[in-house]
């Protein structure tokens, strides 16, 4: 059965709780808006005019028809057209929105009959189905607005009912933080305020009490020019009045969430932090060890000048009070103000946390409200806090705020006003007192430095920046030090002025100023690194000069504290020092010298990405560009190293540069972004590429981009989206004159006919690739569709084929030495081993296609070939160990979120488990026809309908067995795919017919099976 859920994200629920949400959002719309409108039927016309509100294209009919067909296979048939409108068909049992009004109403029922327990579970489990804002913001037609509108009020309501029900048992203790967040939200809704100031009056709180009705009416007379009703009007004088009739004997009901095991991020800190202790204090008051009720959630946000200690507070206290929070503690640096760099676009600070709470890198949506909404939705329940380090304003922190019971603490040096408007405490940072400052100096340089805390106005970063002046350099006292800074003009600034550009350029100045010359150069020059860390290759390129000389400067630079190591090799900037040292960069190096500094670390950084992602993913065609001395990688593993340690570099230079830069680093990164299924960066970068391209009016630049667009769209199953962005990529290499992007283009529409189950058109599109390469010249393009065309002759069973082009193309990647290339073609050709009965060779090609792809750390590749593998130890007799590798393969296809694997470990597992258990069999090759529908894969759907045939045969239903057989001889006639249709009549009983078409194939166990006449127990 189906379950549909609109309280939320929308989401459609199967048996087996996999979430059935289609991946078009023009579907999910249509889907939201026959939910709203359920068991009632929607006229066509209406449905045209919500789809497409504007401009309406000529194929709308077409598309609609498109949209319900795709609906009706993820459904099940529960749309239905009537006249002309269509009707979505739903049990009230089976959706949120159904059962969600049945639960107000019980509880409306039960809290007018004063059953006010009753009424508190019904209402509670009511409000509890809530995942978030209904249908996470998706747009819906006007007309359905009330619809929309009057979901959202009865849940306001239903809160408020609810309150006044746990009110009437005492819980008061238990609400005021509810409450205070629900009116912040909701100023405009009078009762919810009388609820808080009842509350906060029971608990003793009476003041506060009053205070509430002083903020209420302030908010109704400035936004509506109205006074309060005359129930709130009342019970403040009644509150006035300590009318007794207002109390109540407490009650406290606990209900903490069960712990669960999450992410513990915050950093390690300073290890000589000291004081703050009346900061501290207040976090401590905010965030309870045992909040009242178990569900408190709190919002806070630490504000100050830069240097003032924001983070290092933020973490030592979240350090100090991790227990509080026993389903973990999540970390981001949101870059708000850090010179150079941009700050972290919510998108990528939720696909960051998304990824530590276990959803996979290509699984992360797109958008920010839908990856927001998922995120809700996993912290849900959960005692969490959220670190939210150095944000830039509120709007990019609101979509990373966590749901109740988590709590947030953020720092910035933003004042965060239209946060603290929505209920957001915010707690002012200001610089040290006298005593803290000179422990704090004391601390680090083991004298009493007193003097020196005044010159830098007790700003904690200025403190210990100075501080390390006096320790690196040796036989410098501290009288001397002080006398030194007191005759420059520069510490002018620190002599009780602590704005925070001032302050730490006066104390950075004392560092720079005692640098060799070549060492304060590369300072400067350092100030211009787009990204968050360097290593000293780049600070070399940066130079123009060699590693070897620079390394010497850069430990000088270390020695004096203005950079601080990271992991490896790399070393960062403090963000002030960075905006320091680019100020200097722009003051003192001639406009000339900065454009070549620049430029010369955007071609470092060019030619690295390029050669790694060639190395890494040669068949891909990259951008023609004369990069001269290219570098070299020892490695595929270490260019993918390389790649993954410099990615927040190169996109960071990218979106700096603009132009042909950006493009050419977008196209560049493409390689890595394909091989690690990173599809939400890649996208939006591409997009940003195709911007500046179609500006620029470059058509092979445009042609980039779409190839990389087209990947992207591939990766996600959108079919269409890729065909879309191929076909537009033919037609722009054509404009260009970029013949090796037409073959490549050619190749890729063959590869989405494969997809669509439609290998004699591929096999056309590989065969016309094949011969532009050889034109060309092109080796790699070459290897690369001859690999697509044998595989595609594999699935129309010309084995002989596929072999001859499989093994060409396998040399032809051991020549160039290319591990992923050998094990790719390894893999594809232990499959025609093993149909053409050879099972030794396929044993010893699969096991290597396998260790190859983890040395690589592919899993993508290692998955299909661990399938494979189980399949012929299958076939050798050997279940236990078929179905430990099928085991491994399903369990990491699911890790990866890959359906289209997962669907061939599931057939390997189920044919493993026939001989011993086929009900164990009949089950899991249902699960694995369940998956390859919902991806629609034309090849696995025929395949696993014949692995159903003969599991059904086996358990004596021959019904069964003659309509799943039938259905995939059909299904393999229509897509040519030969090999599966002798196996098809061979599950009907037609072992005549099917030896043939096995003789003619070349397929040595099929034949031998047709031969025997018996059923098969392997996988296809």
């Amino acid at each position: 059965m189906v379950e549909f859920r609109v309280l939320g994200p929308l989401e459609i629920r199967d048996a087996s709780g996999r979430i059935l949400v289609p991946k078009r959002r023009k579907t999910r719309t249509l889907l939201a808006i026959l939910l709203l409108r359920a068991n009632t039927l929607v006229p066509a016309d209406e449905l045209l005019e919500a789809l497409w509100e504007e401009r309406r294209p000529a194929s709308a009919r077409a598309n609609l028809q498109s949209y319900v067909s795709e609906l009706r296979r993820l459904l099940d048939e529960s749309v239905s057209l009537n006249g002309n409108g269509y009707l979505l068909t739903v049990e009230e049992s089976r959706y949120d929105a159904a059962v969600f009004e049945k639960l107000v109403t019980r509880g409306r029922q039960a809290l007018t009959a004063a059953r006010f327990r009753e009424a508190t579970g019904h209402l509670g489990d009511a409000l509890a189905m809530w995942r978030g804002e209904l249908l996470d913001g998706l747009p819906l037609p006007q007309w359905l607005w009330p619809d929309r509108s009057r979901l959202e009020e009865l849940r306001l309501s239903a809160y408020e009912d609810s309150v006044t029900a746990r009110l009437a048992l005492g819980q008061h203790e238990d609400l005021v933080a509810g409450l205070r967040e629900f009116t912040g939200r909701n100023p405009f809704r009078e009762p919810a305020w009388g609820l808080l100031m009842l509350s906060l009056h029971r608990c003793g709180r009476t003041a506060e009490a009053v205070d509430a009705y002083q903020t209420a009416c302030g908010i109704l007379d400035d936004e509506l020019g109205v006074p309060p009703n005359p129930e709130l009007r009342a019970l403040h004088e009644r509150i006035l009045n300590e009318d007794p009739g207002l109390l109540l004997a407490p009650e406290i009901v606990s209900n903490r969430p069960q712990a669960a095991p999450t992410p513990r991020q915050i950093p390690a800190g300073v290890v000589d932090f000291v004081g703050r202790t009346a900061y501290l204090r207040a976090l401590d008051d905010l965030f309870p060890a045992s909040p009242a009720g178990g569900r408190a959630s709190v919002f806070c946000a630490l504000t100050g000048t830069g240097g003032v200690g924001k983070t290092a507070l933020s973490v030592h206290w979240a350090n100090h009070a991790a227990d509080r929070f026993p389903d973990g503690q999540l970390y981001v640096d949101l870059r708000g103000f850090t010179p150079s760099t941009r700050p972290l676009h919510p998108l990528d600070a939720l696909a960051q946390f998304l990824r530590s709470l276990g959803v996979p890198a290509e699984q992360v949506p797109l958008a920010t409200e839908e990856a927001s909404a998922l995120y809700r939705s996993l912290l849900a329940g959960r005692r969490t806090l959220v670190l939210l380090d150095n944000a830039f304003d509120g709007a990019q922190v609101r979509p990373l705020l966590p749901p109740l019971p988590s709590c947030a603490l953020i720092t910035s040096r933003d004042r965060l006003d239209s946060l603290v408007l929505e209920g957001v405490r915010r707690i002012t940072v200001e610089v040290m007192p006298r005593e803290e400052s000179r422990e704090l100096v004391e601390r680090i340089t083991g004298a009493e430095c007193e003097g020196l805390a005044e010159f830098c106005g007790h700003l904690p970063l200025a403190l210990r920046l100075a501080a390390t002046q006096i320790v690196s350099e040796p036989g410098l006292s501290v009288s001397a030090y002080l006398g030194r800074l007191g005759g420059e003009d520069r510490l002018s600034a620190l002599d009780g002025d602590i704005d925070r550009r001032h302050a730490i350029r006066s104390t950075f100045e004392a560092s720079y100023r005692r640098l060799p010359y070549e060492a304060r150069r590369l300072l400067r020059a350092l100030g211009a690194v787009p990204g968050p860390d360097f290593t000293p290759a780049a600070a070399a390129a940066m130079l123009g000069a060699d590693q070897l000389e620079v390394e010497p400067l850069l430990r000088v630079l270390w020695r004096s504290h203005l950079v601080h190591g990271g992991e490896g090799d790399r070393f960062a900037l403090h963000d002030l020092l960075r905006l320091y040292a680019l100020e200097r960069f722009a003051e003192e190096e001639p406009e000339a010298e900065q454009r070549r500094t620049r430029e010369r670390l955007a071609l470092w950084y060019l030619r690295h990405t390029r050669a790694a992602s060639e190395l890494i993913c040669p068949q891909m065609v990259y951008l023609p560009l004369d990069l001269q001395a290219r570098p070299s990688f020892d490695s595929e593993a270490s260019a993918l190293s390389w790649l993954e340690a410099e990615l927040n570099n190169v996109v960071a230079l990218a979106e700096e540069t603009g132009g042909r830069t950006q493009w050419l680093l977008v196209d560049a990164l493409r390689g890595y972004w394909y091989l690690r299924r990173h599809s939400s960066g890649w996208m939006r970068h591409a997009m940003a590429g195709l911007a500046s391209a179609e500006a620029a009016g470059d058509h092979a630049a445009q042609a980039a981009m779409r190839s990389s667009l087209a990947d992207a769209h591939m990766i996600l199953g959108d079919r269409a989206g890729a065909f879309e962005h191929h076909t537009a990529v033919l037609e722009l290499s054509r404009k260009a004159g970029w013949l090796e992007s037409e073959a490549a283009a050619l190749g890729r529409l063959g590869t989405l006919h494969i997809s669509r189950g439609e290998p004699r058109e591929a096999s056309g599109y590989y065969l016309r690739a094949i011969e532009s390469n050889r034109r060309l010249g092109v080796y790699r393009g070459m290897i690369s569709n001859l690999g697509n065309l044998g595989l595609t002759n594999i699935y129309l069973g010309n084995l002989d084929h596929a072999a001859e082009q499989l093994g060409e193309a396998l040399r032809c990647e051991r020549e160039r030495s290319s591990a992923m290339g050998e094990a790719l073609g390894l893999g594809n050709l232990g499959v025609v081993s093993h149909h053409r009965g050879d099972l030794d060779l396929a044993l010893s090609q699969l096991g290597r296609a396998v260790e190859l792809f983890e040395s690589l750390r592919s899993d993508y590749g290692a998955v299909d070939a661990l399938s494979s593998l189980a399949a012929v130890h299958n076939d050798l007799g050997d279940p236990v160990t078929a179905r430990a590798l099928a085991v491994r393969a399903r369990d990491l296809a699911r890790t990866i979120g890959d359906g289209k694997s997962e669907t061939s470990a599931t057939n390997a597992l189920g044919a493993a488990a026939r001989g011993d258990s086929p009900e164990k069999a009949l089950r899991l090759h249902e699960r694995a026809l369940e998956l390859a529908l919902a991806k629609q894969l034309h090849y696995d759907i025929t395949q696993t309908h014949i692995e159903l045939a003969v599991t059904h045969g086996l358990l004596g239903d021959t019904t069964a067995s003659t309509r799943h057989a039938s259905h995939a001889l059909v299904s393999a006639r229509r897509s040519g795919f030969r090999r599966l249709e002798g196996y098809a009549l061979l599950a009907l009983g037609d072992g005549e017919a099917a030896g043939r078409m096995f003789e003619e194939i070349g397929d040595a166990l099929g034949l031998a099976r047709a031969r025997r006449g018996v059923p098969r127990q392997s996988s296809l």
